[in-house]
């Protein structure tokens, strides 16, 4: 298996581009209607990996559902798209999620955890041990209960396999963010937002907390910033990047397509054969992950120009994306 991700599953109700937010008692009528969609980082990234290209047999999802509608829904929505889809039904709500994003302004989430806090680390690693990935993605550690206890020990299983480990972190439900220490030695790229990356290590400066997480074994940390682009350490440099322009209709989905965008670069050439080789993410130079990063920034950008987690993750749209603005992007990079 090319990718094997494990991880929560949702399904996102969402009302873009409202004018405002309805006072108590009032009605607000959103001019896109209220739709639904797949969400949950790992739906979200398995099905933009097969848009931009990955054949769905080489694509695993493993999910957390319950015995529900919702659960179908999602089992569904992936089986469809091709997608190696590992249900894990457990007797809870698959996870919801009511989205309002305000015209111009962050999305708003009313999010039930549901199934996802049930997650059986024993029955992700039996599948794991059968399928061993060239990647193993972990999307969104935080919510997953038991998996996040035994998250520690999974990674370094996984490894083992001498698999590539790149995990997302999410706001923890019901503990504190102590739980992912131990498990940052095992993973290879670390991805997450400035808030999270704040509340992990304690410190605001986004330069301090990547630095900080290096220290703690992740060999590539990426820090999200909205409009404000990426903040990379790789190889104990700062890559700041900036983000593309696109004209921003909902950007729900946008940190999962960008990990979907940096899997797909590293998993086609001239990459694939490197990380794949005893040597992997170390050989790739500062140039590479510049080349790396701006894909998958363009594959973010792309998720904010339509409504729903990966509507528009398509290859036309990021190759209109890359036409237009990659020149300006490189020359805005800056390397510290």
């Amino acid at each position: 298996m090319l990718v094997t991700a494990c991880g929560i599953a949702v399904t996102d109700i969402i009302a873009a581009d409202l004018p405002r937010i309805a006072e108590p008692g009032e009605i607000v009528f959103g001019p896109r209607g209220n739709e639904i969609h797949i969400g949950g980082h790992t739906c979200n990234v398995t099905v933009d990996l097969v848009q931009m290209g990955i054949k769905g047999e080489d694509v695993s999802a493993i999910i957390p559902i319950g015995r529900d509608h919702l659960g179908s829904f999602l089992e569904e929505a992936l089986r469809s798209r091709g997608i190696v889809t590992h249900p894990l039904r457990v007797n809870a709500r698959t996870s919801s999620n009511l989205i309002l994003v305000v015209k111009g302004e962050d999305r708003r989430f009313h999010a039930d955890v549901g199934a996802n806090l049930h997650m059986d680390p024993e029955m992700v690693m039996e599948i794991v041990r059968v399928e061993r990935p060239t990647i193993f993605y972990i999307g969104a550690t935080g919510w997953l209960g038991r998996f996040d206890e035994k998250l520690s020990q999974v990674c370094r299983e996984v490894k083992g396999m001498k698999s590539l480990i790149l995990a997302s972190v999410i706001a923890p439900y019901g503990k504190d963010w102590s739980y992912i220490y131990p498990s940052l030695r095992y993973i290879d790229i670390f991805h997450g937002n400035v808030y999270e990356a704040s509340h992990i290590t304690g410190v605001d400066d986004p330069f301090k907390a990547a630095g900080i997480i290096a220290k703690q074994g992740s060999k590539v940390i990426l820090i999200s910033a909205g409009e404000k682009g990426l903040y990379a350490m790789v190889k104990g440099r700062i890559i700041i990047a900036p983000s593309f322009k696109v004209d921003t209709v909902d950007p729900t989905g946008a940190g999962d397509a960008f990990c979907a965008g940096v899997m797909y670069k590293l998993l086609n050439e001239p990459y694939r054969s490197t990380i794949e080789s005893d040597v992997g993410l170390e050989s790739l130079s500062l140039e590479d992950w510049k080349d790396v990063l701006m894909y998958a920034l363009a594959c973010g950008a792309a998720c904010c120009t339509a409504t729903g987690t990966t509507t528009a993750v398509r290859p036309e749209i990021i190759q209109g994306i890359l036409e237009s603005q990659a020149e300006e992007f490189m020359s805005n990079v800056e390397v510290k």
